[in-house]
C-alpha cells in the first residue's frame, strides 16, 4: 500500500478496505481493525500522503468523520440487518461521491425512511 500511496501523482485519493481503522459512530468500538497498532499507522499515512477519502463497511449502519484532513466513511447500510438506530446512522442507503472542478462532495442517500 505505502509504494502505491508514495507513488500516486493523481489530484484525489479514495482509499476502501472492509474495516474500519477508528468507530466513525462513536457506538461499535469494537468494529474496527483487529489490529489496532495497524490502524493508527495507516492513519498516519492516509494523512502524509493527502488521502481524501477512507470508505469501508463492516459496520452496518451510516457514520461520517474527519480527521486530519481525511474524511472518513462507513457505509454499511446496504441490505444486511443494521446495527444502529435510525438517528444514528441505522438505515439503508448508498453513497453518492462527486468531483466537480477539484471540489469533492459526499452525500448519503437513504433508500427509504
Amino acid at each position: 500500500m505505502i509504494k502505491n500511496l508514495k507513488e500516486n501523482k493523481k489530484d484525489h485519493t479514495f482509499v476502501f478496505f472492509h474495516k474500519p481503522t477508528f468507530d466513525v459512530t462513536n457506538f461499535f468500538p469494537d468494529f474496527i481493525m483487529d489490529n489496532r497498532q495497524m490502524g493508527a499507522l495507516m492513519m498516519e499515512d492516509f494523512k502524509k500522503y493527502k488521502i481524501d477519502y477512507v470508505f469501508s463497511g463492516h459496520l452496518h449502519a451510516y457514520g461520517r468523520a474527519a480527521r486530519d484532513g481525511v474524511v472518513y466513511i462507513t457505509s454499511g447500510g446496504a441490505g444486511s440487518p443494521l446495527h444502529l438506530p435510525f438517528f444514528a446512522g441505522g438505515f439503508f442507503h448508498y453513497m453518492k461521491i462527486t468531483v466537480d472542478n477539484g471540489k469533492i462532495t459526499d452525500e448519503v442517500i437513504k433508500i427509504y425512511d
